[in-house]
């Protein structure tokens, strides 16, 4: 299993994903002169690949939006893998592409996303729900649960009366 994980302060809830799974190859971006790390990692995956962070439809961005490093020019790397794509509109992208994995939609992270898509309760606990959130999604790994599933097992965990959290969860899907 290979992580690609652009990394910003209010993304690194996203490391209890891959916390305590046993060999794995964490690639960590910082800035676009990291692209060769990851274009070596997504070669040498043969399986799954989690990519996360801040991201659009059009792909995984880098950490200060100056482009993407998951884009449709670089699809021959991770097409005919597993994914699973935690950023905003990972789900838009994937079937844009036909990948197949598990993905989310839009994705609170911080509070500004929240107000725009107009949630507004308990946005002091987006840090403490991500983290829920990326723990469970490690467990469901390491259970080796069927990704058809997670998208019921999440939602069954999650408390649908904080909107941003039922926002997040409902944006979750299976391809």
């Amino acid at each position: 299993m290979t992580i690609i994980f652009s990394k910003r302060n209010d993304t690194l809830f996203l490391r209890n994903i891959w916390k305590d799974i046993d060999n794995i190859n964490v690639v960590e971006v910082g800035s676009s002169d990291d692209y060769d790390k990851v274009e070596g990692a997504l070669l040498a995956e043969q399986d799954t690949i989690i990519l996360c962070g801040h991201g659009s439809s059009n792909g995984l961005l880098y950490p200060n939006f100056e482009g993407e490093i998951i884009h449709r020019d670089n699809l021959d790397l991770y097409k005919d893998k597993i994914i699973i794509g935690i950023w905003c509109y990972a789900s838009d992208f994937a079937i844009k592409y036909n990948l197949h994995g598990f993905f989310s939609s839009m994705f609170i992270s911080d509070v500004d996303e929240a107000y725009d898509n107009n949630c507004y309760n308990k946005l002091e606990d987006i840090e403490k729900e991500n983290i829920l959130f990326a723990q469970r999604l490690n467990r469901l790994i390491k259970d080796k649960v069927d990704m058809e599933k997670w998208s019921d097992m999440l939602e069954t965990e999650a408390n649908y009366g904080i909107d941003f959290v039922k926002f997040n969860y409902d944006g979750l899907i299976a391809l």
